[in-house]
């Protein structure tokens, strides 16, 4: 039976009953007997009360105490108003249950129900029924959707017994409410004085606590700047501010406001920052005496792998009080806190919740950085040098490559070449890719295995890697470790650690601030023929200055390190894989691992491939727009992707090696071929408004993969558009993650996500309103893998 049906039952059931009591029960009742009922169903309504879950003061035994005075209440309301008030109230209850919900909406529809017979039944008749009317209206009423604690749903329940409360106090004698007035003067001063109480320790506890995020803040600022003593006397100091203020609010003329509802509940709340606030600065206080992040450094090209190892405990530690701190705060949030009560909240929280992200990543990394550097024995690692200028899935052709030995934390360049090399290595006619079936399905066709530029065009760098790892030794190589690949703007990010070197044919230093556009562009001017091999030279000259100058000084310690290297890391011009499962993790959560997402859900990455051998994409100009429209109901999904690709490029005066075209084409078009990774079917596709095919194939990661050859002639403008269309599990809680490939500049990125009609937003990550409940966007510059998502719920 439905819900409707069961209420309808319920309803009608209750009613007749009442009324089948009002025509057979006995006219007279006693006192007594009819005192000891109503006794009884009061009772019955507190021990209801009792057992729901609203949480008005945030502490167990005295909700328990409100929530059984509130389900005694009603039931004494409903006992002294009158039938018509019993009836209305009943009514109200039941609309309010069914508008928003209820776990037993069927209490309120036999309330309803049973309220009939209190209008029509005799005066004992009502006596008996009123009260029973009054706990069934109160039991519905806890146990509604939206009463979650907060104003909004004591609002909702309060509203039915409004006639109740009116209807008793006016049927109510002189003397009656003259109690009721002295009663509710004396609860009020008690309050009163219970919150002037609190309010003194608050006032206390504030100034202990503006001092002790103060001091907290020049602590953290002297950790960063290396000055440990001061650091840790600034935690330590920040640890007895924020025991003070938790003994202020603790104090005995402060604890009574705890039983207050609304009051209690921001009390609370307070402490509990507190509290976290003492335990995560004294932690702070241990950790920085103990442990010395900056020391970890890497002089003369060797790694103290002892020092890392010895972070372990202190991190342990720390991510211990964090794990404690969150639990000591969450429990606190309420929609009862006051806004600036609930902001600072949700700010420590969140604090909280990256500081334990970073952690983990730290304690990751204590655990997997001594391994990756060859602590146990030598690991190899092959260096992929990429040049975007000319684009591949995770970057760009590799043109050059190195080969890394690590061991015992010290790191040495023991190889530098050229693709072609690798292309001669071994021999090319028996070369095979195993292991990766879906990846020769896909890029089979342009020859990998025999040609090195091309390894590269999948835009899963783990993938990539194993299959580097698996021609290496086929072409000459040796086995490896795992793979690196970095192209020139995450080598200016290194000499953003180093300082200039010198190479060999450059009039000037090379530098954090001119690297990535001479190594990829200016060199081809330099260079030009009949000077091609020096060019080549120069490649493999500045790849070795750069090693060793990285060997040969003192990097800065893992948080400088870290900040520095930060922005090529999250846009993918450094990335690295290790072949040793333990480690992947710490790749993974370090932002190195460069793999596609696996997370179900919405997804979409623009992949361009350079298929004219040259250079033209330092010119290449890319904007992705993605329109999805979600009916969470369903899951049915629409979408469509515009992509505009704009090549700036002269049609003349620039070297051949960047201008012109293998396939053919006249110099300055940039023919590339463009692939759009998604996991939904294609309903259609346009190039500049004219309908066109597309390939269709999967990519190793699991998503489809739409693509076409085009044509951009030089100062034009080309737009692809896709029309998609799928349904997605879980719609309610839509994710979309969009990868990024590591371009010359990063993509303009604009998102609009539209619900169906009758559905709002309950949960925004990322994206923002452009438009009424239920639609929303960004627009950003994609610099880095982003993942946004919506919360669905009916509207109304």
């Amino acid at each position: 039976m439905t819900a409707p049906a069961l209420g309808v039952a319920a309803a009608g059931g209750f009613a007749g009953l009442g009324l089948l009591a009002v025509v057979l029960a006995p006219a007279r009742r006693t006192g007594r007997r009819l005192v000891l009922f109503v006794a009884l169903v009061v009772a019955a309504g507190a021990a209801a009360g009792a057992m729901a879950t609203a949480a008005p003061t945030g502490t167990d035994a005295f909700d328990a105490f409100w929530r059984g005075v509130a389900g005694g209440g009603v039931v004494v309301l409903a006992t002294a108003a009158s039938p018509l008030a019993c009836l209305v109230a009943a009514a109200a209850g039941l609309a309010v249950a069914t508008a928003v919900g209820s776990d037993v909406q069927w209490l309120a529809a036999a309330a309803a129900g049973g309220s009939v017979a209190v209008v029509v039944g005799a005066p004992g008749d009502r006596q008996l029924l009123a009260p029973v009317i009054g706990a069934a209206i109160g039991a519905s009423l806890f146990h509604l959707d939206a009463f979650d604690g907060g104003v909004a749903g004591a609002g909702l329940a309060a509203f039915p017994l409004v006639p109740l409360a009116a209807s008793a106090v006016a049927r109510a004698s002189g003397e009656a409410r003259h109690r009721v007035a002295r009663l509710a003067l004396l609860a009020g001063t008690a309050v009163v004085l219970v919150v002037a109480g609190w309010g003194v320790a608050a006032a206390q506890a504030r100034g202990r606590l503006l001092d002790a995020v103060e001091s907290t803040r020049s602590a953290l600022a002297a950790a960063r700047g290396g000055e440990r003593d001061r650091a840790a006397a600034g935690f330590a100091a920040a640890a007895e501010e924020f025991d003070e203020a938790r003994r202020d609010l603790s104090s005995w003329w402060a604890r009574p406001v705890l039983g207050l509802p609304v009051a209690g509940r921001n009390a609370k709340a307070l402490h509990a920052m507190a509290t976290a606030g003492a335990r995560l600065t004294r932690t702070a206080t241990d950790t920085v005496a103990s442990a010395d992040p900056a020391s970890v450094r890497m002089t003369g090209g060797v790694v103290p792998l002892e020092k890392i190892r010895a972070l372990e405990v202190p991190i342990q530690a720390s991510l211990a009080a964090l794990e404690r701190a969150g639990e000591t705060l969450r429990p606190a949030r309420s929609p009862l806190l006051l806004p600036a009560v609930a902001d600072r909240l949700e700010s420590l929280l969140a604090h909280v919740a990256n500081a334990r992200r970073d952690a983990e990543v730290a304690l990751d990394a204590v655990r997997a950085v001594p391994g990756l550097l060859g602590e146990s024995g030598p690991r190899r690692y092959f260096l992929a040098i990429q040049t975007p200028s000319e684009l591949r899935g995770t970057g760009g052709l590799i043109g050059n490559f190195g080969e890394l030995v690590a061991e015992g934390g010290r790191i040495s360049l023991t190889r530098v070449g050229r693709s072609a090399d690798l292309n001669q290595g071994g021999d090319p006619a028996s070369r095979r890719v195993h292991g990766e079936p879906a990846y020769v399905a896909r890029y089979g066709g342009f020859r990998p295995q025999q040609d090195w530029r091309n390894v590269n065009m999948a835009p899963d760098f783990p993938t990539v890697a194993r299959v580097i790892a698996d021609l290496y030794p086929q072409s000459g190589g040796q086995h490896l470790d795992g793979v690196i690949a970095v192209d020139p703007i995450g080598l200016a990010a290194l000499l953003r650690v180093t300082g200039p070197v010198s190479v060999p044919g450059l009039p000037g230093p090379l530098t954090a601030d001119n690297a990535a556009k001479e190594l990829l562009f200016d060199q081809y001017l330099r260079f030009q023929a009949p000077t091609e091999s020096t060019r080549v030279e120069f490649l493999g000259a500045a790849t070795v200055a750069i090693w060793e100058r990285l060997t040969s000084s003192t990097l800065p310690g893992p948080p400088d390190l870290a900040a520095a290297l930060g922005p090529a890391v999250t846009g993918k011009h450094l990335l690295l894989h290790s072949r040793h499962r333990g480690e992947k993790r710490f790749l993974s959560l370090a932002g190195v691992g460069g793999a596609l997402p696996e997370a179900p859900g919405d997804m979409i990455a623009v992949i361009n491939q350079n298929a004219g051998g040259n250079k033209l994409d330092w010119f290449l100009d890319r904007s992705i727009r993605y329109r999805a429209m979600v009916d969470p109901a369903s899951g049915e999904l629409r979408a469509s992707v515009v992509v505009r690709l704009t090549n700036s490029a002269p049609a003349s005066g620039l070297p051949p090696i960047v201008i012109d075209n293998l396939r053919g084409a006249p110099p300055g078009h940039n023919h590339t071929y463009l692939s759009v990774l998604t996991p939904w079917a294609l309903e259609g596709a346009t190039v500049d408004g004219r309908e066109v095919p597309m390939e269709s194939q999967e990519e190793p990661a699991g998503r489809y993969a739409y693509s076409r050859e085009l044509q951009i002639p030089p100062g034009t403008t080309v737009e692809v558009v896709l029309r998609l269309q799928g349904v997605l599990a879980g719609a309610r809680n839509y994710n979309l993650a969009v990868w990024r490939q590591p371009t010359v500049r990063p993509d303009r990125l604009d998102l609009d996500v539209e619900l169906a009609p009758g559905w709002a937003a309950t949960e925004l990550r990322g994206l923002v309103p452009t438009g009424g409940a239920s639609r929303f966007g960004m627009s950003n510059a994609l610099d880095r893998d982003i993942v946004v998502g919506v919360g669905a719920e009916r509207d109304g």
